[in-house]
């Protein structure tokens, strides 16, 4: 997920504001950045898992399978391509409002499919509490592991920073 600006939170859907709350965290980040880079999971899924959990729903796979079809090609024809243009030009733009714009557009592809993620919850279950956001956690990312074949190990680091970002740091 590219890094993100300041939003309007009061018109944005709840998991995005989820997303970019937990995710302006920096061990969050860089943990959620690992297993994209390392372990090829997408971050935007990893975020969906964690709000999941904290909305008291347990991800399965028949969820992780609706999931990807929503998505998979929207992240490897859209998200995947504007990622590498942007990350391509970081070091040395051709223009810094072009790098901006680039990074702007990611930012929006991130943002649409968290739209398409949130949209297969149902809408009962996208405020729902939950005493066991820990549990469910734990449970949701190890679904999400064995869905994908991930490493255990950076799954486990994401864990960790997302259970410490959600207590307070």
């Amino acid at each position: 997920m590219a890094s993100v600006p300041e939003q309007k939170k009061s018109s944005e859907s709840a998991l995005w504001t989820f997303a970019t709350s937990v995710y302006a965290d920096a061990a969050v980040s860089q943990a959620a950045l690992r297993a994209q880079d390392e372990a090829g999971l997408d971050v935007n899924l990893l975020l969906f898992a964690a709000w999941l959990a904290t909305r008291g729903v347990a991800l399965d796979s028949a969820q992780l399978e609706r999931a990807e079809a929503r998505c998979g090609l929207w992240r490897q024809e859209v998200v995947q391509p504007l990622r590498r243009l942007r990350r391509g030009w970081k070091q040395n733009p051709p223009h810094e409002s072009a790098y901006a714009a680039i990074k702007d557009l990611e930012l929006e592809a991130e943002r649409r499919q968290l739209a398409f993620l949130e949209d297969l919850v149902a809408p009962d279950e996208r405020s729902a509490g939950n005493d066991h956001a820990a549990s469910l956690l734990t449970a949701n990312l190890r679904a999400l592991r064995l869905f994908y074949g991930a490493d255990e190990s950076v799954v486990a680091t994401f864990e960790k920073a997302v259970a410490e970002a959600l207590q307070g740091g």
